[in-house]
């Protein structure tokens, strides 16, 4: 993409002492291949760092490479989102966020053995969704140390350290951060906020918007309708008093970031109207070694977060 005429169009401290570091202050053995990640809701990772990390010893001590988080981390560029939207490194790249705030967890938090998606965004709010573009970004961090990120929650404001790249494999085109055990980085919480959604109609809510000029932006759909199929699988929004759920451009209301990614109080097979649903809109591309996955599919998703987020109507 052209990303200085998209820039010019869209881009017009230690509180809590909290830390989530990868190997750091913890007994943990690193290994030297590609972590392999199953299950969830994403496909695995598949780069390799700028940096690489390395084996920690028994005594929990972090071996060479892995940031505290403390300070920015040697190697590590001091940047914004919106810098690194700009920038659309195509190789992973050690980033230093200072005061990022987080929207969504998936599962409601991280824990060991279930890849962690985590939304980050520059500020607490925005007035409308064009300023919210460029401003947002996911974060995945690899199952086998997803732990050491347990104790961050929606709200937390950040200093992150992670690399950011565009993943383009499988047919993806998705800017993200990531970390991994080749991929160093950590999390210290600094701050919360309340964070407040901009609101959004469904027809703005886009493959290629969220793949080139919007990301995965905090939204709020107001007046739409649904049909759960089971508690625990995607259900298409239409809005109401219409009815289109067929299509490539539908969006679906997913409860991947919900505990236990399930729906509570909803029924399946019978269709429900929301005065508003709140989460997190981004896309979806299916590990297309899974059974039953199109190669290079994608899915338009909104992540609810709580059910206190989708407001049902009569």
């Amino acid at each position: 993409m052209n990303v200085n005429a998209v820039f010019g169009a869209l881009i017009g401290g230690l509180l809590f002492g909290t830390t989530a570091c990868v190997g750091a202050d913890e007994s943990v053995r690193f290994v030297d291949d590609s972590v392999i990640d199953d299950g969830g809701d994403q496909s695995s990772s598949s780069g390799t760092g700028s940096s690489g990390g390395a084996s920690s010893s028994s005594s929990g001590t972090a071996g060479p490479g892995w940031p505290s988080c403390a300070a920015r981390p040697a190697g590590a560029v001091a940047t914004t989102v919106p810098q690194i939207w700009y920038d659309d490194p195509v190789e992973p790249t050690a980033v230093w966020l200072e005061g990022v705030y987080v929207s969504a967890i998936s599962g409601g938090r991280c824990q060991l053995n279930s890849r962690c998606h985590v939304f980050v965004q520059q500020h607490p709010s925005y007035d409308a969704l064009h300023d919210a573009a460029w401003q947002s970004l996911r974060l995945e961090v690899s199952d086998s140390i997803a732990h050491y990120f347990e104790g961050i929650a929606v709200g937390d404001q950040l200093n992150l350290a992670a690399h950011g790249w565009r993943r383009t494999d499988g047919g993806r085109n998705e800017l993200q951060l990531q970390v991994s055990t080749e991929l160093p980085g950590c999390a210290a919480v600094v701050g919360r906020a309340e964070l407040s959604p901009v609101e959004a109609s469904l027809d703005q809510l886009t493959i290629e918007a969220y793949e080139e000029s919007l990301g995965p932006v905090l939204i709020r759909v107001a007046t739409v309708a649904g049909k759960p199929d089971a508690l625990d699988e995607t259900f298409a929004l239409w809005s109401q008093g219409g009815f289109d759920d067929e299509g490539a451009d539908v969006t679906s209301l997913s409860p991947y970031f919900l505990p236990n990614h399930e729906f509570v109080g909803l029924a399946p097979g019978k269709a429900f109207s929301f005065w508003s649903i709140t989460g997190v809109f981004a896309v979806y591309s299916p590990d297309t070694a899974a059974p039953g996955s199109a190669a290079n599919a994608k899915y338009e998703e909104i992540y609810l977060r709580t059910m206190d987020d989708a407001l049902l109507g009569e």
